[in-house]
């Protein structure tokens, strides 16, 4: 079984990158950094798959004009499965409308083809 400790910084890197490569609209690294199977849950109560979100990104449907992650937490189980929680605020462009997003957000990444991939992500509004 590899550390705890070791996996944490491994995750911290990876939504990093996950982060960044939202906000520069970067499709080859999210699709490097996801699972095939992947799974969104956005605070809209809308979802889509890997591919689904990958076609709004490159589109130019979807526009991340600012991302800030604030109060991140990594819990690991095992050392297949991490878990990050946190909060973001965001301002995107979804189609041609502006929104302003404060949400909770919850990632799962698992270890698989000996490489850490994001099987899933949900993100909630939070209330005022």
């Amino acid at each position: 079984m590899k550390d705890n400790r070791q996996i944490v910084p491994i995750i911290e890197k990876q939504e990093e990158d996950r982060y960044n490569a939202m906000f520069k609209s970067d499709t080859e690294t999210l699709d490097r950094l996801m699972s095939d199977r992947a799974f969104f849950l956005h605070s809209s109560g809308t979802s889509d798959t890997k591919a689904q979100y990958l076609e709004t990104l490159s589109s130019g449907h979807l526009v991340y004009e600012n991302i800030e992650r604030t109060d991140t937490e990594i819990f690991t189980y095992g050392d297949t499965v991490a878990y990050v929680r946190g909060r973001v605020r965001a301002d995107i462009i979804l189609g041609e409308k502006p929104i302003s997003l404060n949400n909770i957000i919850v990632a799962v990444w698992i270890l698989e083809d000996d490489r850490w991939q994001l099987a899933s992500s949900q993100s909630t509004p939070l209330l005022k």
